[in-house]
C-alpha cells in the first residue's frame, strides 16, 4: 500500500493487519517524484492512498504542476509497475471532490465528473491514468476505483476537524442554516469499503463513491458531536447572508463556499456490488465523540 503515514493510510494499515492480511508499505520517493523502486515479492493487492492534498492557503493547493506530478504521474507509474509485477487487483482510492453538488440529487457515478479546484481536477485526470496504464498492459490487473466523500475520524484535518474543535467549545454557536448537508464517510467504514473492494468479485473494472448514510450539514455535525460528548446542543440560528459578506471581505469567499457547499452522493453501487454497509454518519461522529476522539 501507499500512503500508510497519512489520516486514512494509519487506519486502513491497523484494519488490514487485523483482518490477517501481510501489510507493506511502497514509500515515496525524496523528491515526492513516484515511488521507490523496490516492490515486494509475492504482492497480490495494491492499495494506493498516497496523495498530495494541501491544505487551503498552502502555495501548492493550486500548483497543478505538482499536483499532477504527485496525484497523476505518480498513480500512473504505479498502475504500471503493479500489472508489470502481475498484481492481481489494485485499488486507487480518488475523491468525490471530482464531483460538484447536484442541489437536492445526489451525485451518482454516471454523473460527469465536474472538478472545480486544481486538487479535485488532478483527482481527476489521475482516475484517467489509472485506468490507461493498466489498459496499456492488457488486463492483466484489475482495477477499482473509490471516490471517498469527506472523511470523519481521529486525525482527520478537514472541515470535520474544524466543527470537532468548535463542538468543544462551551459557547452557543451561530451555524444553524449555514450550509447545506453533505455527504459523509467515516474512517472505519471506508477501511471496509477498501477490503472489499480487494475481494468483491463484482468488483473489477468498476468505480464507486464511498459515503455514509445520512447527510449532515454544519451545525448538525457539531450538534451530534456534543450529543456524543454528553453536552447540550447549542447551535444558533446563523445569518448566513452576513457571513457571506463577512468571508469575501476577509479574503475567504471560496473557503466559505467550500466549508458550507454541500456534495451529497449516492452509496447504492457500493452497497450492490461490494456488499458494503455503510455507518449512519450522525451515529458514527456521536459514536466518536463518546470515546473523546474529537
Amino acid at each position: 500500500m501507499t500512503g500508510a503515514g497519512g489520516f486514512v493510510g494509519r487506519h486502513f494499515m491497523a484494519r488490514a493487519l487485523a483482518a490477517g492480511h501481510e501489510a507493506v508499505t511502497l514509500p515515496r520517493r525524496a523528491d515526492g517524484n513516484g515511488f521507490l523502486p523496490d516492490w515486494p515479492d509475492g504482492v497480490e493487492g495494491v492499495v494506493h492512498l498516497a496523495a498530495l492534498n494541501p491544505r487551503r492557503g498552502d502555495p501548492d493547493a493550486r500548483n497543478l504542476v505538482a499536483l499532477r506530478r504527485a496525484n497523476v504521474e505518480a498513480t500512473r507509474d504505479l498502475a504500471g509497475r503493479a500489472a508489470r509485477a502481475g498484481v492481481r487487483r489494485m485499488v486507487f482510492v480518488g475523491s468525490a471532490a471530482i464531483h460538484s453538488p447536484n442541489g437536492a440529487i445526489p451525485v451518482s457515478e454516471a454523473d460527469a465528473p465536474a472538478p472545480r479546484t486544481p486538487y479535485a481536477l488532478s483527482k481527476a485526470e489521475a482516475e484517467t491514468a489509472f485506468w490507461t496504464a493498466l489498459a496499456e498492459h492488457r488486463g492483466m490487473t484489475e482495477g477499482v476505483v473509490l471516490r471517498p466523500v469527506t472523511v470523519f475520524g481521529p486525525g482527520a484535518r478537514n472541515l470535520t476537524a474544524a466543527l470537532s474543535r468548535l463542538a468543544r467549545t462551551p459557547f452557543p454557536l451561530p451555524l444553524g442554516g449555514l450550509g447545506e448537508p453533505r455527504s459523509l464517510v467515516w474512517v472505519e467504514s471506508l477501511c471496509d469499503a477498501i477490503l472489499l473492494a480487494l475481494a468483491a468479485d463484482g468488483a473489477a473494472g468498476g468505480t464507486f463513491l464511498v459515503a455514509d448514510d445520512g447527510p449532515l450539514d454544519p451545525a448538525e455535525i457539531v450538534a451530534a458531536l456534543r450529543e456524543g460528548a454528553g453536552r447540550a446542543r447549542r447551535v444558533l440560528p446563523a445569518p448566513s447572508g452576513l457571513a457571506k459578506a463577512a468571508a469575501r471581505l476577509l479574503g475567504k469567499g471560496d473557503a466559505f463556499a467550500t466549508a458550507t457547499g454541500g456534495l451529497v452522493v449516492s452509496n447504492a453501487r457500493a452497497r450492490n456490488t461490494l456488499g458494503w454497509r455503510p455507518a449512519e454518519a450522525r451515529e458514527a461522529l456521536r459514536a466518536m465523540a463518546a470515546t473523546g476522539d474529537l
